[in-house]
């Protein structure tokens, strides 16, 4: 991916609020919690950018989630997207100097998409592939649901999303409807 204007912004990331996921210890051989930090992206930063680029390129050699992300984040720097339309997301292990991500500390990534009128959209959602998945005592879990807890929060009326078939089960077990079965379109609402 090219990244074709950098301003010459100073500012990034911003400290959003923290979210539990859980963490392997190896002494114990059990998941205990850990706070994590959920930060904005601020696509006009070049630390920002070349995060998000660097995290899709060190994520997968195929197309990802993360790549699609990275996209729109360049898309708003060099005012091709409008960014109201857009909030991208990082859960990291970071707890200081989020202007400056650490693209290895980083465990997800979100896009949300907004529109008047409708509900916030989930667009992406990728967790690291390291993390996801790989054997029963992977170092962490629960980073997609600690994600999707966390956007409920912020995104408290309701959040739409179409999912893969592959990912159904992960958002029907977070309170997520399924409302169009042919596209696979889900809707969360508070209290459901």
């Amino acid at each position: 991916m090219q990244i074709n204007k950098l301003n010459s912004v100073n500012f990034g990331a911003k400290f959003l609020t923290n979210t539990e996921i859980s963490k392997y210890n190896p002494k114990k051989k059990t998941y205990q919690p850990l706070n994590v930090s959920l930060v904005e992206i601020e696509p006009a930063s070049n630390d920002d950018l070349r995060t998000l680029v660097n995290v899709a390129k060190g994520w997968g050699k195929n197309h990802t989630y993360a790549t699609d992300i990275a996209s729109t984040a360049s898309g708003i720097a060099g005012d091709f997207l409008p960014a109201e339309n857009f909030k991208i997301y990082a859960l990291t292990r970071q707890d200081e100097n989020y202007e400056k991500l650490n693209e290895h500390k980083i465990l997800g990534l979100a896009q949300i998409e907004l529109e008047k009128h409708q509900p916030a959209e989930l667009a992406y959602l990728q967790v690291n592939p390291e993390t996801a998945y790989a054997s029963d005592t992977r170092q962490y879990k629960q980073i997609g649901t600690g994600f999707i807890n966390v956007l409920k929060k912020i995104y408290n009326k309701a959040i739409t999303l179409s999912s893969v078939y592959s990912a159904t089960n992960f958002y029907e077990k977070n309170g997520f409807e399924l409302i169009d079965p042919n596209k696979l379109r889900y809707i969360w609402r508070p209290g459901k």
